[in-house]
């Protein structure tokens, strides 16, 4: 995976875009995920920010 620890979670499912991670993430099927940092920026009562993976 490169830029996340594995171990860190119980079970990894992969999805193809991190808009899809995004929607999940709304739609209150996924508790974690890794996506957009403007997705919490976008919808602050939904999605927090845990930590920034990366800074392009």
């Amino acid at each position: 995976m490169g830029y996340i620890d594995t171990n860190a979670w119980n079970q990894l499912i992969l999805e193809t875009t991190k808009p899809v991670v995004e929607k999940k993430l709304l739609e209150g099927v996924y508790d974690a995920g890794v996506a957009y940092s403007r997705s919490a920026l976008e919808h602050p009562d939904e999605i927090e920010a845990y930590r920034r993976l990366a800074r392009w």
